[in-house]
Formats: C-alpha cells, structure tokens, sequence
C-alpha cells in the first residue's frame, strides 16, 4: 500500500514537473511570438525554443531511442517530401514546415510567419499534452 502510494506521489510530481516546465516554455515562446515581428533572429529562437519542446514530448512517448531515430528518420526522408510532392503548401503545416518557415528558410508556397508560429504553437501543445497524458496513465514500475 505504501510503495502504491510513494508511486503516486511521484507520478503526480513528474506531470506537475512536466506541466510546469512546458507552461513555463510555453509562456516564453507567446514572447517570442510578440516579439518575432519585430526581428526573424528571434522567430528562429522561438521556433528553436518549441521544437525542443516537442523533441522532450515525443521523447517521453517513445521512451525508446531507436523508435525516436527511425521515426525521425521516417518523417524527414520519407514522409516529407512526399507531402511536399502531393501538395507543396500542406508542407508549411507539419512542424518541420513551420520550423523551417520561422528560421527564414521556407519556400514561395510556405506560410507567414505568424502562421507558422501558430502551427508550430499548436504541434507543441498537442503533442505535449499526449506526452502528459501518457505518462499520467505509465505505470512506475
């Protein structure tokens, strides 16, 4: 009962943990956001700031550094550029895509920046919520 209990209470500071640190990188990415209008070196530090942020999500989905190399691997090789091939302007909406865009080097069909710090704001927030939903629901043990 007790080591049921010590599990819980750990669990629940890790996902408090978890939820502050990405509220928190969150904040600081809104900043960015206001403030990336005014500069594109900034737009690139925002835009840097959330992939790291999404690179800690998927990594505690995955737990597992081969499923996170081949699934990186996947999605740039693979996956796309043959988004870019089917549709050349549904590849400013994945976050590569956005990423991209924000650092200064997105293609005549990419979004504006605004845009494409929304999407890449929007695949941060889901995919870190999934992460805390996992690990809410991971058993310790």
């Amino acid at each position: 009962m007790t080591a049921l209990l010590h599990g819980e209470l750990i669990k629940a500071r890790t996902t408090r943990t978890m939820l502050g640190y990405g509220a928190l990188a969150f904040v600081v990415s809104v900043i960015f956001v206001l403030v990336a209008t005014l500069s594109g070196d900034l737009a690139s530090l925002a835009a840097a700031a959330l992939s790291t942020i999404m690179g800690a999500a998927v990594g505690t989905l995955l737990r597992n550094q081969i499923a996170g190399v081949v699934g990186a691997l996947v999605l740039t090789q693979m996956a796309l550029p043959l988004i870019s091939s089917i549709d050349e302007s549904a590849a400013g909406f994945t976050p590569t895509g956005a990423a991209n865009t924000l650092a200064g080097d997105g293609g005549a069909a990419s979004l504006a920046p605004g845009w494409a710090l929304l999407v890449l704001m929007a695949w941060t927030l889901a995919l870190l919520g999934a992460a805390v939903f996992a690990e809410r629901r991971r058993d310790l043990a």
